[in-house]
């Protein structure tokens, strides 16, 4: 199960404690087919193999449906912050840019990069952060709420190529970053909120990561970086 370590701790901490409850009354009130320990271990195992789990207890988040206007209303904080803008012509359809955007993280990795990416969510482990291993819900979906590996999904407008991510893991300030169709270009931008001299410190130290990493998958991206539906085709 993937869990923050002061969760698995308290966990682990708890199996000394043999439970074993026989009060079965509430099956009078909501009947209902009872599963056995094996069989919904199976049936979840089962679920999960099939893209079929249609929410995690790490993706709950109250999040509704926002109308048109509301979704252009939303936007990533732009002062008192420090940014990385990347903007690449697309360098194939607008629809298989798209959906790379929306098949990052996960099992599938980063367009970029991604021993980086496992590597900053060891960090974040050896910290008490939540790490890279929440995955994501679905290979190629994203809805608002949704946990991205250490990130969480703040907005999806996929038919305007925009997606917004909030940073979850340990750090010194607040991170977003945000992909958004431009015209015949994609934008990515990184933004980062420090807190204090040691947030900015923070940025500075890990520049020389951003320049190698965020150009290279701004490029992978706007060439439509490998989906699973072209390598299905190849």
């Amino acid at each position: 199960t993937a869990t923050n370590y002061q969760l698995a701790k308290a966990l682990v901490g708890s199996l000394h404690m043999e439970t074993v409850c026989h009060e079965n009354s509430i099956t009078s009130i909501v009947p209902q087919k009872l599963l056995s320990y094996r069989e919904a271990i199976d049936l979840a195992f089962s679920r999960i193999a099939q893209n079929r789990v249609p929410s995690t207890w790490y993706g709950a988040m109250s999040t509704g449906h926002l109308r048109p206007e509301q979704i252009q209303n939303i936007q990533v904080p732009e002062y008192g912050v420090l940014t990385d803008r990347r903007s690449v012509r697309l360098a194939t359809d607008k629809t298989d840019v798209i959906d790379a955007i929306w098949s990052i993280g996960g099992a599938r990795g980063w367009p970029s990069m991604t021993w980086a990416w496992k590597l900053r969510g060891l960090m974040d482990k050896f910290v008490g952060g939540i790490g890279m291993r929440r995955g994501r819900r679905d290979s190629t979906d994203l809805k608002p709420g949704d946990a991205l590996d250490f990130w969480r999904v703040v907005l999806t407008d996929k038919k305007a190529g925009r997606l917004i991510l909030f940073a979850e893991m340990k750090l010194p300030g607040e991170a977003w970053l945000e992909f958004y169709i431009s015209k015949d270009s994609l934008v990515q931008t990184a933004t980062f909120r420090p807190l204090g001299l040691f947030g900015r410190l923070y940025w500075y130290l890990t520049f020389p990561f951003h320049l190698i990493l965020f150009p290279r998958m701004a490029r992978k991206l706007a060439k439509g970086w490998p989906t699973p539906s072209t390598n299905t085709k190849s």
